[in-house]
């Protein structure tokens, strides 16, 4: 099934060319006609349109989840000042897991505690609605969640950016165009430049930005690249606009084979100098800075996690101290890679 292009994106009027409902649609089934111009649209009868409908719940229960919040902070901005004090200060989740204590102080208590109520409902879809997109994915598309630094929400994006028939884009590039993450040239004179796209689907171009933050937080690799961009001369902008293409390559190729997933490493000998030493995958999670969900796939060989596994092998040689200083353990190692990149 093919599709005719609407005008706006097709090849430019010519000069003397009007605009109107019937020209548009002339030049549009001419073009269909002669076939060129034409497009192979989404298919909607597959397991992404699910998760779209899914992601869609899910940012509508993240929404009023927010408002809730931000409607319980106004009433109690103009609230006595002994109820204010009481909450001065608190984060979002936290205030709302304490407001219900006032629920019976008069009409203010009732409606901060009615507010209570519909947060929490709202965090409970929200979380519902994202372990079902996990779990989809994880049956129709594992290559996605795979991929370092990409949850199920980015995950989720980025197959609903693609649709049921990802075969319908020529490459990589199309892919990346669609994302909005294609370099578009900004040059002039002796400046030879690009800049960032601002087309294309921003929400599967959001799902990129933070999958490239991740990496760059957390990943040695990602952050020495970056370190050596900055270092040409690159902005901050520049380095993140190359790094999304680069996630954009490995998110098509995941997207081409959804069951193909690199085999991780054996980490056997890590999980038994871990009992050895008798320490939890809870502490080895606090001490390494991670979360115990990766640790615990890391061990059983779900994912690889190079980062979280790094700094494993590297608690490990150490000798497993409960007081290992993973940050000047990543800083004595990028000091090493400048020393080592300088020669």
């Amino acid at each position: 099934m093919r599709e005719a292009l609407s005008p706006a994106r097709m090849q430019r009027r010519r000069p003397g060319q009007g605009k109107c409902d019937e020209s548009d649609a002339e030049r549009a089934a001419r073009a269909a006609m002669s076939g060129s111009k034409l497009g192979t649209p989404k298919s909607q009868d597959g397991w992404v349109d699910g998760v779209r409908c899914m992601l869609a719940a899910r940012s509508g229960a993240v929404k009023a989840r927010t408002s809730a919040i931000n409607t319980a902070r106004s009433l109690l901005t103009t609230a006595p000042e002994g109820l204010r004090s009481r909450f001065r200060g608190m984060a979002g989740p936290r205030l709302m897991e304490e407001l219900p204590s006032v629920r019976a102080e008069g009409a203010l208590g009732a409606a901060l505690g009615a507010l209570a109520d519909l947060w929490a409902a709202a965090r409970d879809a929200a979380l519902d609605m994202e372990r079902a997109i996990e779990a989809s994915l994880e049956e129709n598309c594992p290559a996605l969640l795979a991929m370092y630094g990409c949850g199920p929400v980015s995950a989720a994006k980025l197959a609903v950016a693609a649709g049921d028939n990802p075969g319908r884009l020529r490459s990589e590039a199309s892919f990346a165009a669609i994302c909005g993450a294609c370099p578009i040239p900004a040059s002039s004179g002796k400046t030879v430049r690009h800049r960032l796209n601002r087309g294309g689907d921003r929400q599967a171009n959001s799902a990129l930005h933070e999958i490239a933050r991740q990496r760059v937080m957390r990943d040695p690799e990602t952050a020495e690249y970056a370190e050596r961009a900055r270092g040409r001369g690159k902005s901050d902008r520049e380095v993140m606009r190359c790094l999304k293409r680069y996630v954009a390559r490995e998110a098509y190729r995941a997207l081409m084979r959804p069951h193909e997933i690199r085999r991780p490493e054996d980490a056997s000998e890590l999980v038994a100098a871990r009992r050895a030493a008798k320490v939890s995958q809870v502490r080895a999670a606090s001490i390494l800075g991670t979360s115990e969900k990766y640790i615990s796939m890391l061990e059983r060989g779900q994912r690889e996690l190079k980062p979280i596994r790094r700094a494993y092998e590297a608690w490990v040689e150490a000798g497993l101290p409960l007081d290992w200083d993973r940050q000047a353990f990543e800083a004595e190692r990028k000091m090493d890679s400048k020393k080592h990149l300088a020669k």
